[in-house]
């Protein structure tokens, strides 16, 4: 699945170009493409906890999930907060969420302090900070790499992933049919409209957490018929590659195009992995996606800032691009794949020794 985390990756990157997209090129939204990444998050924590963890391996688990995340973090963490500082010293005032930190610091007490820093410094609690404020000022803004929300969200479900996964189907099916009404009805009659409550409230996230979820036990009992379909029609996958690149430009509303788009995703993610799980190539472009993700919101600063006018305005998206691209593939090199041998040095110790 690592050329639909690479579209998904690039869409985030698309709809932060403030309308430009790539080449005036503009596929999903944003927010949808977070949303399937919570569906294919949702998938892979089936997928390894009901295949290499064990019942009662759960402290081991949550570790390993926090390793994946959060040293690649920490590292872009820095490099956000240089880049910062550097154009703060260029501009000779502060830039970025320096301006907030900076304008608001005498309206942190001591706990809210701490409410704001900790999430920057531990991913957790930072889709929880977009529902308070410091002063007037949301604290979500108080956050030095915004996009980084979502691990928030899924730190939030790895913490749950154990006790629901490993459920049965209509255990699932029930609780997604139940949040989902639950969010339906705070839509249309409480008022729990906008990005506020339909992206950054994780309970109603949760039922894409469990519709990759349902997907894997769908992949699991029917996998030798998907990988037929696979190998007798591999024009299936590029048909929903090109698809998704051409989300934006399909005929329909968007909100009537997105009730098409997680079922399609719930349908295609488990057909996916089936057909690309022994491709590495296709798995070295998915590894790219997460420090793509990080990475791509100070590239997009930095270069708004810098030579932006050096660059044709069609080719500013395209360079974002780019320059994101060559950055993630760095940062997959230099830092992921030790952090990755080192985890795996963890898996094999914990085997043998079961601690």
């Amino acid at each position: 699945m690592g050329v639909l985390r690479m579209i998904l990756a690039f869409s985030v990157l698309g709809a932060h170009t403030h309308g430009n997209g790539i080449l005036g090129f503009r596929s999903l939204g944003g927010d949808q493409a977070v949303e399937a990444f919570f569906m294919i998050s949702g998938f892979y924590m089936a997928l390894v906890l009901n295949q290499k963890y064990k019942r009662g391996e759960y402290w081991f688990f949550i570790k390993q999930r926090f390793l994946r995340l959060w040293p690649l973090y920490f590292l872009v963490l820095i490099l956000y907060v240089f880049v910062f500082f550097i154009m703060g010293l260029i501009n000779k005032a502060p830039v970025g969420p320096f301006v907030t930190w900076n304008e608001n610091f005498h309206f942190l007490n001591p706990l809210s302090f701490i409410l704001c820093v900790l999430p920057n410094l531990t991913i957790f609690g930072q889709d929880i900070l977009a529902f308070f404020s410091v002063g007037s000022i949301p604290a979500n803004t108080f956050l030095i790499i915004g996009p980084a929300w979502s691990l928030g969200s899924e730190i939030n479900f790895y913490l749950l992933a154990p006790y629901l996964v490993r459920k049965s189907i209509f255990f699932q099916g029930s609780l997604v049919c139940l949040i989902s009404l639950i969010r339906f009805f705070g839509w249309h009659f409480y008022g729990l409209q906008g990005s506020l409550w339909l992206d950054r409230f994780f309970p109603f996230e949760i039922p894409l957490f469990l519709a990759g979820s349902i997907g894997y036990r769908y992949y699991q009992t029917h996998d030798h018929w998907l990988a037929g379909i696979g190998s007798q029609r591999p024009w299936l996958k590029w048909t929903l590659y090109f698809l998704l690149m051409a989300y934006s430009r399909l005929p329909g509303k968007n909100e009537h195009k997105y009730y098409f788009l997680i079922p399609a995703l719930f349908i295609a993610i488990p057909y996916l992995f089936c057909i690309t799980k022994n491709l590495a190539w296709d798995k070295y472009i998915g590894e790219l996606s997460y420090p793509f993700y990080l990475i791509h919101a100070i590239v997009i600063f930095a270069l708004e800032n810098l030579v932006r006018n050096f660059i044709p305005r069609g080719l500013w998206g395209f360079t974002y691009a780019l320059v994101t691209l060559i950055l993630s593939w760095l940062a997959y090199v230099l830092i992921e794949k030790k952090i990755e041998s080192y985890r795996h040095s963890l898996e094999k110790h914990h085997a043998m020794t079961g601690s």
